[in-house]
C-alpha cells in the first residue's frame, strides 16, 4: 500500500483557513450577541458544519491510496475507487473544476470508458510510478 498526500497551494490554504476563522467568528458572535433560541442554534450549527468542520475535514484528509489494484481517493466525506487497470490515460492539467485536489498542479486520470477525476499528489513522480503510468 502506498499513500500520497495532496499537494496544497498556499493561496487555497489561506482562503480555506480564512473562511474557517471567519465562520468561527460569526458563530461565536451569534452565540454571544443574539438571544439563545432554536433558530439561532440551528444557524450556528449550520455555520459550524459547512464553514468549519467540512473545510477542515477536506484539508486534513485529502489523500490518494494505491493498494490491491485500486486507486482510492479520499477528500473529507467524499471517496472514489478507480481500478488501476482501467486507467487509460493520465495528463497534466491546471483545470480549476472541482476535484479532490488541493492544488492546481493536477493530474487528470481518465478511466472506465471516459470517466475522469483530477488529483494533486505532492510526490507526483512516485504517484505515477505507483499506478504504473507516465504523463
Amino acid at each position: 500500500m502506498q499513500e500520497f498526500q495532496s499537494k496544497v497551494d498556499t493561496w487555497l490554504a489561506v482562503i480555506i483557513w480564512g473562511s474557517v476563522i471567519f465562520s468561527m467568528v460569526i458563530a461565536i458572535y451569534l452565540l454571544l450577541v443574539q438571544p439563545i433560541s432554536g433558530t439561532n442554534l440551528t444557524i450556528v450549527a449550520t455555520i459550524c458544519a459547512f464553514g468549519v468542520i467540512l473545510p477542515v475535514w477536506i484539508m486534513l484528509s485529502t489523500n490518494y491510496i494505491v493498494a490491491d489494484g485500486l486507486l482510492r481517493i479520499h477528500s473529507g466525506p467524499f471517496s472514489w475507487s478507480v481500478p488501476v487497470d482501467e486507467i487509460s490515460a493520465v495528463t497534466a492539467t491546471h483545470n480549476t473544476l472541482s476535484s479532490p485536489a488541493l492544488s492546481l498542479d493536477r493530474i487528470r486520470i481518465t478511466y472506465s470508458s471516459g470517466k475522469s477525476i483530477m488529483v494533486s499528489p505532492k510526490e507526483k513522480n512516485e504517484f505515477l510510478s505507483a499506478i504504473g503510468k507516465e504523463i
